[in-house]
């Protein structure tokens, strides 16, 4: 006969708190620059692909324009979809209620931290997951925290470089 274990947990202290409210300025921080980085090749693909175009049928070169063409209207699209520099600005957005909460954070209860964490979390902006790993690093490493460090798989690391 096996015997079952009791669930334990593991209550949070202050600090810890405090420290998950750092995680949320980081994240956010992390996603608004990818975001910027996203926008910021959208951009670049049609400045450089509008050039080209016209030099292609400035050149007589039909067809590299119309392939050219194309690959600007997929990036249009795909910029329209995504929306890179709307979802930019609601990270920072958030990442600023983060850090409003961080400023705050020292003369709350730990109750009181937890309240707004759980609100800021369920209203927050689309957020790549990729990016929860690096910037949990990035936040204990700030925090002096270096050997609570985890590896990062390889989309973390790839979305991180973006960012």
């Amino acid at each position: 006969m096996t015997t079952k274990q009791a669930i334990t947990t593991v209550e949070r202290n202050h600090a810890e708190a405090v420290l998950d409210v750092l995680y949320g300025v980081t994240f956010n921080d992390m996603n608004e620059r990818f975001y910027r980085r996203i926008d910021s090749v959208f951009s670049l693909i049609n400045m450089v692909g509008g050039s080209a175009a016209v030099a292609a049928v400035a050149g007589g070169r039909g067809v590299i324009a119309g392939v050219i063409g194309g690959v600007i209207a997929a990036a249009a699209y795909l910029e329209r979809e995504i929306r890179p520099a709307q979802k930019a600005v609601r990270c920072a957005v958030q990442r600023e209620k983060f850090g409003d909460l961080a400023a705050r954070a020292p003369e709350m209860t730990l109750a009181e931290i937890d309240r707004e964490l759980r609100r800021l979390q369920a209203n927050g902006p689309d957020t790549i997951t990729a990016l929860a790993i690096p910037a949990h690093n990035a936040n204990l490493r700030t925090n002096g925290f270096d050997d609570w460090v985890v590896d990062v798989p390889f989309l973390g690391r790839l979305a991180c470089w973006i960012a």
